[in-house]
């Protein structure tokens, strides 16, 4: 049947292979033998003879006409091409494929529920924890449950991109203190996550003073909070705390200085 364009045929060839066609057709929908071919190809909903050949003539013009191969092999047929419209460039896929900072992507959560968003994050956090350093997370399924049993997608960027926890945070011109570094500076957000996520029971800490200062009962629960806490200010991955706070301070001397 795929040869049929390009073969020469007869009427009874043709009519062979419509009969051959109305077998598939009750095979599919299984109607009897005696069902009138309008009611069959109705139900069966299948291209007849005539519409399979037209769409393989217009798919293989489409392909001669509308890619580069399919244009040089009609330069080699005697055909000129200069006549056909010129072809749009292609995008590089790196160029349609949208890299994002990292960030856990939320579904159908509202922006005030910061609790329930945190204990995603930490999730996320947890589950790609294993990457290097100094790769970026493309995508992570935001559907991620406790158990961990839903299909996790994520990948990681090419190339020399810089990991996200590179630059600075304009707020940290103005606010040198360690709560918003460890607590609300943006720049220190991977870090963070990944540490909380080692943290096994909640509640988790809500600011740097729950963290800090957890309640003594019980003791394993305030060292399970102290190593997190070492463990972020540790994180290889950022700046280090006392450098920016530092640096904050030095920037914060020189606004302050008389001119």
């Amino acid at each position: 049947m795929y040869g049929l364009p390009y073969h020469p045929v007869n009427r009874t060839q043709i009519i062979k292979l419509d009969r051959l066609l109305n077998e598939a057709k009750r095979m599919v929908t299984g109607l009897p033998r005696y069902t009138r071919l309008d009611a069959l190809k109705s139900c069966s909903k299948l291209n007849n003879l005539t519409e399979l050949v037209d769409m393989h003539i217009h798919t293989q013009e489409t392909r001669l006409r509308a890619t580069n191969a399919g244009r040089y092999t009609l330069m080699l047929l005697g055909y000129d091409i200069n006549t056909l419209p010129m072809l749009p460039n292609k995008t590089p896929p790196w160029e349609i494929t949208v890299l994002t900072d990292g960030k856990p992507l939320p579904l159908n959560m509202d922006p005030n529920q910061r609790a329930r968003r945190l204990n995603y994050a930490k999730r996320h956090a947890r589950a790609t924890s294993s990457l290097p350093m100094t790769e970026r997370v493309v995508y992570t399924d935001a559907a991620l449950p406790a158990d961990g049993t839903s299909n996790t997608c994520y990948a990681t960027a090419w190339g020399d991109t810089p990991p996200p926890v590179t630059g600075l945070c304009s707020t940290c011109n103005c606010r040198a203190d360690l709560n918003h570094l460890c607590w609300e500076c943006p720049v220190y957000n991977p870090p963070r996550l990944r540490a909380l996520a080692t943290i096994k029971r909640g509640p988790w800490p809500s600011s740097l003073r729950t963290w800090a200062c957890p309640e003594p009962s019980p003791p394993d629960r305030a060292i399970e909070f102290w190593r997190a806490l070492i463990m972020f200010l540790q994180d290889p991955a950022a700046p280090p705390v006392g450098d920016r706070l530092r640096d904050s301070h030095k920037i914060q001397a020189i606004q302050a200085a008389p001119t």
